[in-house]
């Protein structure tokens, strides 16, 4: 009995099945996907997940080290220690993507410590070249030269583009634009990152299964039709949802400290 207890192979394929589905699932819960487990369902964008969680964890625990929060010698030893016992067993296979991360923790600071007076054509210019790292993401011409990975090439430019557009010869007008724009995209983000990849399996079931899409005029107004689909089914949910969630955590928030 112990035997077939402890021995998975022995037991039924159903219940193999389904205790490996467990295991994957729990993986995904402690965001060990594309770690130590494949991403669990189709929604495959869901890896990116486990990047910002581990960052999320990394760059508060790399600020302990380095003093820039209090905390004494005897704490700063025990999470630096900890900080390499993730990077090694956890991390590694991150540490691009953090640095891409930490780009926007440059950005932020550049943003909101300095503004700048830029040339406008810095503004074309870089957003010229941000441009070309798109394609090159593609074609893998540029960052197979400089043996940069298209990722950080990528994260980069448009670092240097985001930090271009913080320029006080941009009108104030279109500054404000700029902002609007970006405040509505940042809000709307995370709904989109959740459902996009969802939308397009749908899509792509009901519409495209037996045929692909062909790059040609009505290709290219297809796609975008999608694309505008995209965003407005996505939009729809984050205002159904996301839109409240200050509204739902304010509500608890006043129940906790009431009770």
């Amino acid at each position: 009995m112990r035997r077939i207890l402890f021995n998975i192979k022995l037991w039924p394929l159903s219940q193999q099945r389904i205790l490996i589905i467990y295991f994957y699932l729990f993986r995904q819960c402690i965001f060990l996907q594309k770690i130590y487990a494949p991403v669990f369902g189709t929604n495959g964008p869901l890896w990116s997940l486990t990047n910002e969680f581990w960052y999320y964890i990394l760059f508060p625990f790399i600020m302990i080290v380095m003093g820039r929060v209090n905390a004494s010698f005897k704490r700063r030893l025990i999470i630096g220690l900890l900080l390499l016992f993730i990077v090694y067993f956890i991390a590694q296979s991150l540490l691009v993507g953090f640095v891409i991360w930490l780009l926007g923790v440059i950005v932020h600071v550049a943003y909101y410590k300095q503004q700048s007076t830029y040339s406008l054509w810095f503004v074309v210019v870089s957003f010229g070249l941000f441009m070309v790292s798109l394609v090159d993401s593609k074609m893998s011409i540029i960052h197979t030269t400089l043996n940069i990975p298209s990722d950080l090439f990528v994260g980069i430019l448009f670092s240097l583009f985001l930090i271009s557009i913080n320029n006080k010869s941009v009108s104030s007008r279109y500054r404000k634009y700029i902002a609007g724009f970006s405040k509505w995209l940042s809000e709307i983000s995370y709904t989109l990152y959740l459902f996009h990849f969802p939308i397009v399996m749908l899509i792509y079931a009901i519409f495209y299964s037996k045929r692909q899409l062909t790059l040609n005029s009505y290709g290219v107004i297809q796609y975008f039709l999608w694309m505008i689909t995209i965003f407005s089914v996505s939009y729809a949910l984050w205002w159904v949802f996301e839109r409240n969630t200050s509204k739902v955590r304010q509500f608890f928030k006043a129940r906790i400290i009431k009770n």
